[in-house]
């Protein structure tokens, strides 16, 4: 078993009834009210809590935040482009009246890319960057410089992706839809224009948090799931650097046939991770019902996951739920698929 596990456990024996924590709205209000999408890097140091612009808090919105690899949009043309599009035309008819991309500074996936490293899965994810990386291979004769400007290159390669949906681009065209690219400082949470991140750059500037995930979470696009959440505070057991958080539509695993998805399983194992957790979320006022297909969901996701990447039976694969009102943690056994709560005593089992 992971040590991240074990402190999780610990953490959620620790947690009494008359204590439960209430699911944070911190990271669901936008200042201006609107129903947001935010697309941002699976990276856990990307924290929405920790948000700031101008050195002032700054939430992402209330509606929805999808995670994948260097807070990338590849278009209607690129791996997973009719998955991406369902994405966006349900997130426009939900209401959604802002995007936000928020990739990084110090991006893993984005370094991968300019020093042509990763897998053949990672490599094909990120094939939509080749001609923005030729262009900032030759920015400067600056290393580092130059990986800045991929990094912002790439978000602004993602706005020009983004309006090649037609759903978008109407929704843009009718004044109905903002777009807000954004470069996070992973050190400040800072977040800053591209252009003027790539412009005021300093060899100097302050280093991020460790990043040594150790588990990767694969869970929907929900903004009150975790881990926006209590477990994800700098103190708490997902604290900065300890997962890779992947969101997606409806958080189930593909397989393969999914570019984005298999370039995650990937990324994540070249990373070394020791936990793979499929994540829902049921609550108290859900029906039984509703609870059992959750924990279906989950069962099917967590065997699809071992059947579709054989490479994933060497480490723990397993599936949970959360209330988010009270943080509970119900877990899946392996053996028998039943759901029962997380805690220290749950070790012996």
């Amino acid at each position: 078993m992971g040590k991240l596990v074990d402190e999780i456990r610990g953490w959620q024996q620790n947690l009494q009834p008359a204590k439960a924590i209430p699911a944070s709205t911190a990271d669901r209000v936008s200042p201006a009210g609107d129903r947001v999408l935010a697309i941002a890097c699976v990276d856990a140091r990307i924290n929405p809590k920790r948000f700031k612009k101008g050195g002032k808090p700054f939430a992402v919105g209330n509606g929805y935040i999808v995670r994948n690899i260097a807070a990338r949009v590849l278009g209607p043309g690129g791996p997973d482009g009719d998955e991406e599009e369902k994405l966006l035309t349900e997130a426009i008819k939900s209401g959604v009246k802002c995007i936000r991309i928020i990739p990084h500074n110090h991006c893993g996936g984005i370094g991968a890319c300019m020093c042509g490293k990763g897998g053949p899965r990672l490599k094909k994810y990120l094939g939509s960057l080749a001609d923005v990386h030729e262009d900032a291979l030759k920015f400067s004769d600056n290393d580092a410089k130059n990986l800045r400007c991929l990094e912002a290159r790439s978000v602004l390669d993602s706005v020009n992706k983004l309006k090649l949906h037609k759903v978008v681009q109407e929704a843009f065209d009718a004044k109905k839809l903002r777009i807000e690219p954004y470069l996070l400082d992973t050190a400040t949470g800072e977040l800053m224009d591209p252009e003027t991140a790539l412009r005021d750059f300093s060899e100097h500037e302050c280093k991020p948090p460790p990043h040594e995930p150790k588990m990767l979470i694969i869970c929907n696009m929900d903004a009150t799931l975790l881990p926006q959440d209590d477990l994800h505070t700098a103190d708490g057991p997902l604290g900065d650097g300890k997962a890779l958080i992947y969101r997606t539509q409806d958080g189930v695993v593909k397989g393969p046939a999914s570019d984005k998805e298999a370039a995650m399983i990937e990324f994540a194992l070249d990373g070394k991770v020791e936990d793979i957790v499929v994540l829902g979320k049921t609550g108290g006022h859900d029906s039984p019902e509703a609870r059992a297909a959750q924990k279906d969901k989950i069962r099917h996701s967590v065997a699809a996951l071992k059947r579709s990447y054989p490479e994933t039976n060497s480490i723990q694969v397993r599936g949970w739920v959360i209330d988010p009102a009270t943080q509970r943690i119900e877990e899946m056994d392996p053996a028998t698929g039943r759901f029962s709560p997380m805690g220290l005593a749950a070790i012996s089992r």
